[in-house]
Formats: C-alpha cells, sequence, structure tokens
C-alpha cells in the first residue's frame, strides 16, 4: 500500500465537511423527481489513495509513544476517494485521477471493496490538469 501522506487538523475538518456535503448532495438530488433524469458523477482530480496520514503527526511524541491501536487508525484515515465511495445514495459515476501508479494500484483495490458501484468507476492514471482539459 502507497503510503499517502499529508495534512492536519485542518485537513481531517475539511474532509468531514466534504463528507457531510456530499451525503446531503446526494440525499437532496434523489429526492427530486427531476433529477431522476440526470446521472450524477463525482469527479477527484487528485484521488490519492483513499486512506491517509497525517503529516502534522509524524515524527512527534506522540507517534513515538502512542499504542499500537492509535497507530493502526492513524494508518486509515479516510481521505476524498472512500469517503465518496461511502456516500449513500451513491453517485451515478465516479472520476478518479491520480498521477502515481501506487496509488492507481491502491485506488483499484479501494474501489474493488465496493462492488455495488465498481462498474461506475472510471481511474485514470495522469495529469489531471490534462486529462480535465480534454
Amino acid at each position: 500500500m502507497a503510503k499517502h501522506e499529508f495534512g492536519g487538523d485542518w485537513t481531517t475538518d475539511k474532509l468531514e465537511r466534504v463528507r457531510k456535503y456530499l451525503h446531503e448532495y446526494m440525499k437532496i438530488f434523489s429526492r427530486n423527481p427531476r433529477a431522476q433524469y440526470f446521472t450524477t458523477t463525482y469527479v477527484d482530480a487528485f484521488a490519492g489513495t483513499g486512506s491517509r496520514t497525517d503529516s502534522a503527526s509524524r515524527g512527534t511524541e506522540l507517534e513515538l509513544f502512542a499504542p499500537e491501536a492509535d497507530l493502526e487508525a492513524e494508518e486509515y484515515k479516510k481521505g476524498s476517494a472512500r469517503i465518496a465511495l461511502e456516500v449513500q445514495p451513491p453517485f451515478g459515476r465516479y472520476v478518479f485521477i491520480e498521477r502515481d501508479a501506487d496509488r492507481v494500484g491502491d485506488l483499484r483495490q479501494l474501489v474493488a471493496q465496493f462492488a455495488a458501484t465498481q462498474d461506475a468507476v472510471k481511474i485514470v492514471q495522469g495529469e489531471a490538469n490534462d486529462f480535465l482539459r480534454r
């Protein structure tokens, strides 16, 4: 598994806001009879691995003296791709763009855990700006 290390408390807060927004968006969208004619698509231009470790705590006393379970929990913080895949009701389509080949491999493993939406996911390995311009 490729380690995807970034952010800190602000990242945790941002991802929680994203989770709440996506949940409410899909709830509202799915209850609107006129919206049933549209397909919802979630696009993540910098998808990463679907999980992350917090770079703010790396090398700190917290990390050095934390119980093993706390370190394992730190390893499995949810990234935006996993958050989007967990939203219910699900999106109609997902596009995950990631440049790093190891992270793309982890994304594929993540998507395999979501059998119901697996066919709706497109993973693109490449530069996000180039892909989005096309």
